[in-house]
């Protein structure tokens, strides 16, 4: 939350929205300073207050201090039981886009957001109660996440179907949270289509990078979409992947640029961060040449080139001495073996990567170094939430591996999935083991429709 919203939410649990409107039709100066605790402009800063409120079509709320309020209650939550739950995680790399969520900012916040911040706090309730909990205790709450899911796509859909508040910074704020709602809930299945949406809205504003210039309080909801993209486009066919930008060489180096605002999010050192995106770009190119019966051979050395940047990556350099060297060895460790494995197995699923003895090697090694890896990490808990995707890849691999090894993998991705809060990992447990029974190696075989498991 900005400053700008605190010191707006300060100003309503003080007047709220009559009082605001009172002083600006009065005109009075003095009571708009005092207001406000500021001589400077009060008057139209304001004026603009309420502009704002109705430009984005926020209603008056009457119950929004009210305990027993479902909102309410889901923002008390949150900052209970979520936001203490991330910052503590945070430990390593701290994240400043995760704060406390003041209850008297939802004054200037839309209903779709009320109900998709009730479907959050909902989720998190259910996917972190204990195994065993009475079905007596969450059936109620599953049946008010439908209930409020449906609320808030129903007062979404009323914001994009209206010209002023269609493409508004309001609107790609609530798609982000939305979209955040459906990785939490992968039963719900359609994140695809808010990915979509969002890309079309940014689109029309002119793109990430411009975007992020114009209006720097989006910044936070677009890291997380361009996050959410790229780590999604791993785990989509190769010929199913979402294009940010139409040039791709963009898309890496706007990426790239603003990592560091990604990087609390995964941990994943920024040289290999940027290599996934160079490994989607060119399975996205190798499969668009396999659709016109074509063969590149330029593909299969970027691809080694790929590797030897990959393998070139220096995880003791990177983890500087300090008082968390050892959990950054294994955090590095782990992705660089990752993404040898995605490497390794999407490219060699297009046949851009030989299947020959030498890459067997490397990546029956590498399998080695992230499973031993994984084990460890999983029991740091400043590490283990951020263990998703190198889990699942780990899942890839083993297929080649025995039924203790996918056994331990699929235990690992539901206690996972207890500890962040979401059920990603159960299903991403889902689909590898419908991978392994299918016997047939291969990752577009694994992710033959687009998935993401990075919530």
């Amino acid at each position: 939350m900005t400053a700008s919203a605190r010191e707006a939410g300060r100003i309503f649990q003080i007047g709220g929205r009559a009082k605001i409107e009172e002083i600006v039709e009065s005109g009075s100066h003095e009571e708009a300073a005092k207001l406000l605790r500021s001589d400077r402009n009060p008057l139209q800063r304001l004026k603009r207050l309420l502009e704002v409120l109705q430009l984005q079509d926020v209603p008056r709320y009457g119950d929004l201090m009210d305990e027993t309020s479902e909102v309410v209650q889901a923002v008390q939550y949150y900052n209970l039981r979520i936001h203490t739950t991330y910052k503590a995680a945070g430990e390593l790399a701290p994240n400043p886009a995760l704060v406390p969520f003041p209850q008297q900012a939802l004054h200037l916040l839309t209903p779709a957001i009320h109900h998709t911040l009730v479907c959050l706090s909902l989720n998190h309730f259910i996917h972190t109660s204990p195994l065993g909990t009475d079905r007596a205790v969450l059936a109620p709450n599953r049946w008010k996440v439908y209930h409020h899911r449906g609320a808030a796509l129903r007062a979404l859909s009323q914001h994009i179907g209206q010209d002023k508040t269609r493409c508004s910074d309001m609107t790609i704020t609530t798609i982000l949270m939305f979209m955040c709602l459906e990785l939490q809930n992968p039963s719900f299945a359609d994140w695809r289509s808010h990915v979509n949406g969002m890309k079309r809205i940014v689109d029309l504003r002119g793109g990430p990078k411009k975007l992020m210039k114009e209006a720097p309080h989006l910044v936070p909801s677009l890291v997380l979409y361009l996050l959410i993209v790229s780590v999604a486009n791993t785990c989509s066919p190769s010929w199913d992947q979402v294009e940010i930008n139409s040039t791709a060489d963009d898309v890496i180096e706007d990426i790239t640029s603003i990592y560091s605002l990604i990087f609390p999010y995964t941990l994943c050192p920024p040289e290999l961060f940027t290599e996934m995106l160079h490994i989607n770009r060119l399975r996205a190119k190798a499969s668009a040449a396999v659709l016109q019966c074509d063969f590149d051979v330029d593909h299969t050395l970027k691809a080694y080139d790929l590797l030897a940047r990959i393998e070139a990556f220096s995880v003791e350099d990177w983890a500087q001495p300090g008082t968390f060297y050892n959990e950054w060895l294994i955090v590095g460790t782990v992705y660089k073996s990752a993404l040898t494995l995605y490497a390794i197995l999407s490219l060699g699923s297009l046949t851009v990567l030989p299947a020959d003895a030498s890459l067997l090697d490397i990546q029956t090694g590498h399998g080695d170094v992230l499973l031993s890896n994984l084990r460890t990490a999983l029991k740091d808990p400043r590490v283990a939430r951020f263990m998703a995707w190198p889990l699942v890849v780990a899942g890839v691999e083993a297929i080649y591996r025995g039924e203790a090894t996918r056994d331990w993998i699929g235990a690992s991705l539901e206690e996972l999935s207890r500890t962040l809060g979401t059920s990603g990992p159960i299903k991403a447990c889902s689909v590898l083991r419908r991978y392994w029974k299918g016997g047939v190696s291969g990752w577009d075989e694994c992710f033959d429709r687009p998935y993401v498991f990075v919530m």
